[in-house]
C-alpha cells in the first residue's frame, strides 16, 4: 500500500505526539460528512467557521467542499507538523481553489484565542479522552466563548473508547476517563446535543452536534 504524504505525516505525529493526536489514522469520509452536515443547510447565510484540531485536513477538505461564497474558515492546530501540512494542503490542493483565500491556518493552542463570540460554527477534532477533565472543561469553555449565540458546535469521539480502555488501565486512569465521560455528558445535556454513530470509520465514531444558547 502506498501512503500519501499527509498520511505519513499523521502516522509519524501519532507515534511522537499521541497525546494531542489521539488517533492512529486520519478521519474517514463518512465521519467528515457527518461532522460538517450543518454546512449544507439550504439557502443558509455565510458563516464564520472554526475548525479545532484539523490534523492533516481530512475534515478540512470536506468543510472547503461545503463552503459557500462569503464563508470563512480558521483552522487552529497546535501541532507544528500538522499546521505545516495544512498550509501546504490549502495552498496546493485543487480542492481548495475556490476557498483558499478565505481559509487561515492558525498554529496555536485553542486556549490562547480570545473569547470573541464571532464564530457561527465550530467543528472540533480534539482528542478529549487523552486529556485531564479540567483541560477538557477549559477547552469546551473556550469553544463556547468563541461561538455566537445560536452557533453550532460539532465534535467527535471514538465509540466506547472509555469503556474499552477501563479494564486494561489503572485506577487513576479509570477515574480520569470516568471524569471526562461525566463532564462531556453534562455539557451535551446542557447544550441539547444530538448524536450519531458512524460505523464506517476506523475506529467507529460518535458525532455530537450542539447549539449555544
Amino acid at each position: 500500500m502506498v501512503l500519501s504524504g499527509r498520511t505519513k505525516t499523521f502516522l509519524g505525529e501519532s507515534r511522537r505526539n499521541f497525546y494531542t493526536t489521539g488517533a492512529v489514522l486520519p478521519s474517514g469520509m463518512a465521519l467528515a460528512r457527518e461532522v460538517t452536515k450543518h454546512l449544507i443547510t439550504p439557502h443558509r447565510e455565510p458563516l464564520r467557521i472554526l475548525e479545532a484540531g484539523p490534523g492533516t485536513g481530512p475534515v478540512t477538505r470536506m468543510i472547503a467542499k461545503r463552503m459557500i461564497p462569503g464563508d470563512t474558515l480558521d483552522a487552529v492546530e497546535i501541532n507544528s507538523a500538522f499546521a505545516q501540512a495544512m498550509r501546504d494542503l490549502v495552498a496546493r490542493d485543487p480542492g481548495f481553489d475556490s476557498t483558499r483565500d478565505r481559509i487561515r491556518v492558525i498554529e496555536a493552542d485553542l486556549l490562547t484565542l480570545a473569547p470573541s463570540g464571532d464564530y457561527d460554527a465550530i467543528i472540533c477534532g480534539l482528542p478529549f479522552n487523552n486529556f485531564d477533565p479540567e483541560l477538557v472543561r477549559k477547552l469546551f469553555d473556550a469553544m463556547e466563548g468563541l461561538l455566537k449565540s445560536g452557533g453550532r458546535l460539532s465534535y467527535f469521539e471514538y465509540w466506547a473508547i472509555r469503556t474499552l480502555k477501563s479494564p486494561f488501565v489503572g485506577s487513576q486512569m479509570r477515574q480520569r476517563l470516568k471524569g471526562i465521560g461525566n463532564l462531556t455528558g453534562e455539557i451535551r445535556k446542557r447544550m441539547g446535543a444530538s448524536t450519531r454513530l458512524i460505523l464506517a470509520n476506523f475506529p467507529p465514531a460518535l458525532i455530537h452536534h450542539m447549539i449555544k444558547d
